[in-house]
């Protein structure tokens, strides 16, 4: 994504294992800046250990540090979808998990292969994303690509963004209206009456 027109800068992202994580920040013309992070997951430890704390960091680093900014994760997660899922982390973020819609495995290494490489896009970019497809015919010898690619209009990732209005209060409070007592009248109705009376 960084070519004429387009920034991109490495962000000062606070982790314990540089080698497995990396951020950035895009500025293209017409969208707002993102956060771009790309990370590879420890293999055969699930979602604990250094897993635990690289979530802890990246979900860290794509809402307090980034100051809210939209974004992108992609990585090697040695772990299935399901199990990403499970660490709500996608939620948290208000995104989604992309992955290829065609069902190819991402990793061939050993006997079973499996999707273990994907992406994560929040704060409206998920909305922008119009395919997920796993590339065959890579030279890599354990990893086919996964490619994301969006809509040709980078503004619809503000159009499909919607506020979630204020919850309002089940039973609405109003303030309490003091009625005034009516004027009496009796002094001035008796007047009246006792001219009526003379008049006749």
């Amino acid at each position: 994504m960084a070519k004429r027109g387009i920034g991109l800068t490495k962000d000062d992202m606070i982790t314990a294992y540089p080698s497995r994580v990396i951020a950035g920040t895009i500025e293209a013309p017409g969208a707002p800046s993102m956060t771009m992070v790309s990370t590879y997951f420890k293999d055969g430890i699930g979602m604990g250990g250094v897993n635990a704390c690289l979530l802890a960091e990246i979900g860290h680093h794509c809402t307090a540090a980034s100051n809210g900014r939209p974004g992108l994760i992609g990585g090697d997660f040695n772990n299935s979808p399901q199990e990403l899922a499970h660490t709500s982390l996608h939620q948290r973020l208000h995104g989604a998990i992309l992955t290829g819609k065609n069902g190819v495995p991402t990793c061939t290494a050993g006997k079973k292969h499996s999707v273990i490489d994907m992406f994560i896009a929040y704060g409206g970019v998920q909305h922008a994303a119009e395919h997920v497809t796993t590339l065959i015919g890579s030279t890599i010898k354990t990893h086919r690509p996964v490619n994301v690619q969006f809509l040709p209009h980078l503004t619809s990732l503000r159009m499909r963004q919607i506020k979630k209005p204020p919850t309002l209060p089940a039973v609405p409070k109003a303030p309490v209206l003091k009625l005034k007592e009516p004027p009496e009248y009796w002094q001035e109705l008796n007047m009246a009456t006792e001219a009526l009376r003379v008049a006749e």
